[in-house]
């Protein structure tokens, strides 16, 4: 049951975020990176799609002010085939686009003639790109993710009459087992007590479309005492569970919070007998249940960011985003899932609040997916509400959406709802009659559910259903749980709504390259390959009979703006059923799971159902390259010897335009040494650490089939290296020591 296990650990604190951002696709009509083909766009393109022209102006009017020897092209191929573009042309050196992509267009003089059409498009029919950032807001980032000052704030044992049994810092007569628990710090450190040996990064499968991140870290960490009383190797977090409107009143992504799901198992921790953590879960678990490991799940809200970066001031160094994290460490069991609590769900219905500026990128708040769990010997539902618990920004007062910066202070506090009410509705099958049936009402607002107590206690309300009049086992089996809203008018709205049936896939988030044999698998959790296994449940339980259900394609386009919506596969599918996605081209796609009637062409709404249910997965299908000169000898331009120079023209280009924190120079890189790091960093057994290069794992197989000719070039190491010191050599070149002392600059 993952976190609604008993007992369970809630921690709190701070995190810091710091990905690389020039991949966004965040500004178009402006392309600088392919996401198709992973590479970088030089000279940048502007498209010139009407729909990107402001205002009542037309391609003509473009034309009028297009520099002297500038030509309109045509894009020839995928979704962009017969758009128009032009080059902007000075941009077309490495040194001078890195220079370019951290100034605001309008700032460099080099594309001073290129002004007049910036002001002329955007992508949202009212901002021009003028004064944009092409890099946007941290084109040096390092892709860490970081714990910030995150500590084990309560422990929760047991549940009895509707009152969780709960321990932390406030309360007396503590268990001697909990008080050694409480206030112990997390980490992700490789290295006790050293935060410069942080092993975790954040990664978007999907950067256009940040629907699914994951967090890969090398060594989970939590210490009390100036000692580990728990270390461990996660598998990969994923991103299962987005509120777009978690801060009511700021913009996605900041105002939105996430919740990733991960899991350490038993043989990749420490052992028991050091392990304090597994003799707390020892003593209170469910010992008829098979002990796999520890399940985490963890909460990601109140995102701060600078947007707008003067790297002429600051200099050309990282602008991560800070922001509140919260979650759960419970047991794991051997029935459980690795990234999903198999569980019910309520998906969001009506709004709870309408916006009436413009700059609200949408214009209502509402609730977004809150699951729960019923235990049947406890007789106990248990909502996860942690990252439903609508907040506010109340820094300021303004009607306009708030963009909070970290070196600016920033309160927030619950958002004053009112009164909710949780019902069951049942239909008796039988007579067809309907009865809703209350089942526990609460309030929400910042006196009764302050920010602190979510955060710390976990955020999970307890619904006992012991004494509640017509509550039966089978009507709880069968029915439907929701939410409404009790208006101060006294008038009643839905605010959730369960959805009996839930799919799902512990593959979530898949990467594959060209032709790859499906049957082999992918790669998702681990380094080692899995195939997509489709998990229905109705109601919490396993569907095992044919269900129906479609599938719906969303694949992202050139730039990463435009998409297609098709429907994929209608069919009859079972728990545990294998699907296959098509590879035959590069893609960046998302597969959307509905049991609901769906038409083709589709109407428009699908896209938000990806929000609203949670029901998909991810998958990126790798390009293939044409590098026959490179292998085939009877290529009449073999090239027998690959230089270094090669695979950065090949590879390695594309990298230091997107991610200029990686450095490459010929010069350090050509030796032996480095070859064989880099055969290493880029092996598959590596995947799931964070040191794999590239961190974005958008490296095809042929390309690293490419290092491994290079790298064959060198003479064998008399004496292998020591990995670590290798990676420590490798550090220093891409310049990361230099930041460890600066790039939390803004905080």
């Amino acid at each position: 049951m993952a976190q609604f296990d008993f007992p369970r650990l809630n921690f709190s604190g701070n995190c810091s975020i710091d990905p690389a951002t020039a991949n966004n696709g965040w500004y178009m009509p402006l392309v600088v990176f392919d996401p198709i083909r992973i590479e970088a766009v030089c000279p940048p393109r502007v498209y010139l799609e009407s729909k990107y022209i402001l205002g009542d102006k037309t391609l003509e009017d473009v034309i009028k002010v297009l520099p002297e020897d500038v030509n309109i092209q045509t894009e020839y191929e995928g979704q962009y085939s017969g758009v128009p573009y032009i080059e902007i042309e000075p941009i077309n050196t490495d040194e001078m686009f890195k220079e370019w992509a951290s100034q605001q267009l309008g700032k460099h003089h080099i594309d001073e003639e290129y002004y007049d059409i910036y002001k002329l498009v955007g992508a949202n029919g009212e901002e021009s790109i003028f004064g944009t950032v092409p890099g946007y807001w941290n084109y040096y980032g390092t892709m860490q993710y970081r714990y910030l000052d995150v500590s084990i704030k309560s422990a929760i044992t047991d549940c009895s009459q509707g009152e969780y049994t709960l321990f932390s810092s406030k309360t007396n007569n503590n268990p001697t087992e909990v008080d050694a628990l409480l206030g112990a710090t997390l980490d992700m450190n490789n290295r006790l007590g050293d935060d410069s040996s942080n092993s975790a990064v954040m990664v978007d499968l999907l950067p256009t479309m940040a629907m699914y991140s994951q967090i890969f870290c090398d060594q989970f960490n939590i210490t009390k005492d100036h000692d580990h009383i728990l270390t461990g190797r996660p598998k990969k977090a994923s991103l299962r569970v987005v509120n777009s409107f978690r801060v009511v009143n700021e913009n996605m992504p900041q105002g939105a919070s996430g919740v990733f799901f991960s899991v350490i198992p038993l043989e990749e921790m420490m052992p028991q007998q050091r392990n304090e953590v597994l003799q707390f879960f020892d003593k209170y678990r469910d010992k008829k249940r098979k002990l796999k490991g520890i399940f985490i799940q963890q909460m990601i809200s109140e995102v701060e960011e600078i947007r707008l970066v003067d790297y002429e001031t600051v200099g050309k160094i990282s602008n991560p985003a800070f922001a509140k994290v919260g979650g759960t460490i419970s047991p794991w069991y051997e029935e459980d899932m690795i990234n999903w609590p198999a569980c019910r769900q309520m998906n969001g219905v009506a709004p709870f609040l309408e916006h009436h500026s413009p700059k609200f990128m949408a214009p209502i708040a509402m609730m977004t997916p809150a699951v729960f769990k019923v235990d049947k010997d406890k007789n106990l539902l248990q909502l996860d509400f942690l990252n439903n618990f609508p907040v506010i920004n109340t820094t300021t007062e303004s009607t306009e959406p708030l963009e909070p910066r970290p070196d600016e202070e920033n309160t927030y506090e619950t958002y004053n709802l009112g009164t909710v009410q949780v019902l069951l509705d049942y239909k008796n099958e039988r007579t067809g009659e309907s009865e809703k049936i209350p089942l526990s009402s609460f309030e929400i607002n910042n006196e009764t559910w302050p920010r602190d107590k979510y955060y710390n206690d976990g955020g999970m309300i307890p619904i006992p259903l012991d004494g509640i009049e017509n509550v039966t086992t089978e009507k709880i089996a069968n029915g439907d749980v929701m939410m409404v809203w009790i208006k101060p008018d006294g008038n009643v709205s839905p605010l959730l709504a369960e959805s009996p049936m839930i799919f799902t896939s512990e593959q979530c988030g898949m990467y594959t390259n060209v032709n790859d044999d499906p049957m082999r698998g992918f790669l998702s959790n681990s380094n080692e390959r899995e195939l997509c296994k489709l998990r229905i449940f109705k109601r919490g339980v396993p569907q095992t009979e044919p269900t129906p259900m479609s599938i719906i394609q969303i694949r992202m386009a050139f730039g990463g703006s435009t998409k297609s919506e098709t429907v994929f596969r209608k069919e009859q599918y079972s728990d545990g059923d294998v699907l296959i996605f098509p590879n035959a081209a590069a893609s960046n796609a998302i597969y959307l799971f509905t049991d609901k009637d769906v038409l083709d062409p589709l109407p428009p709404q699908y896209p938000l159902e990806v929000v609203g249910t949670g029901f998909y997965i991810n998958l990126k299908v790798l390009p293939k390259h044409n590098y026959s000169k490179y292998f085939n000898p009877e290529h009449p331009e073999y090239v027998e010897k690959i230089t270094f120079d090669i695979l950065y023209k090949e590879i390695f280009r594309t990298y230091s335009l997107m991610t200029p924190i990686m450095r490459f120079n010929a010069k350090s890189w050509e030796n032996e040494h480095l070859a064989q790091l880099l055969v290493e960093k880029t092996h598959e057994q590596n995947w799931a650490s964070s040191r794999y290069m590239p961190v974005s794992r958008d490296m095809s197989a042929d390309q690293i089939q490419l290092i491994h000719k290079w790298a064959e070039g060198f003479d064998k190491l008399e004496k292998n290296i020591p990995t670590p010191l290798l990676f420590q050599e490798l550090k220093k070149l891409e310049g990361a020591e230099k930041l460890k002392q600066i790039q939390f600059f803004n905080k």
